[in-house]
């Protein structure tokens, strides 16, 4: 099988989304939610860069093409892994009334969302937590990728300057 070719950011929203199934497609690298793959319509809509010839549909037919062989499961984070995260990111925060309304946002009820909420009101430390879970993210697809041994070449898309 050829070298493929994966987006970082694209796998690392498959490993912290709990709420999709998602897999890789071993031929083209790309992340795809299950759900479009077991619906022939919405099959037909995927670009998924295949070969002229190569055709989904004539290639599955009525099986379930998540029984080729053609696609990888990828689970998601465990939530303690991210809760630890957030936790570290917490800690690390140099004010001390930054770290304190994080950490007790973390011991309350619901702690993924009072922390979403603390980090609402904290403003800028709301951009920081954003670039340390895209590098702890990025990481883990790194070492996804490695663990599975995918002769593969992870790339991130360039984006457009911020505003």
């Amino acid at each position: 099988m050829p070298r493929i070719r994966i987006d970082i950011d694209e796998l690392a929203i498959a490993l912290s989304d709990h709420d999709s199934e998602w897999v890789l497609d071993l031929q083209t690298g790309t992340t795809l939610m299950k759900e479009w793959l077991r619906d022939p319509k919405l099959r037909g809509d995927l670009d998924l860069d295949l070969d002229e010839d190569d055709d989904l549909d004539d290639e599955f037919g009525d099986l379930d093409p998540l029984e080729s062989g053609r696609f990888l499961s990828i689970e998601p984070l465990p939530s303690h892994q991210r809760f630890r995260w957030m936790e570290e990111f917490a800690r690390e925060q140099e004010e001390e009334r930054v770290r304190r309304r994080l950490l007790n946002a973390l011991d309350r009820p619901r702690p993924f969302r009072s922390f979403k909420d603390a980090l609402h009101e904290l403003g800028p430390v709301r951009d920081a937590w954003f670039a340390y879970e895209e590098e702890k993210l990025r990481a883990c697809a790194r070492a996804w990728v490695e663990e599975r041994e995918l002769d593969a070449e992870l790339f991130q898309v360039p984006r457009p300057p911020a505003a």
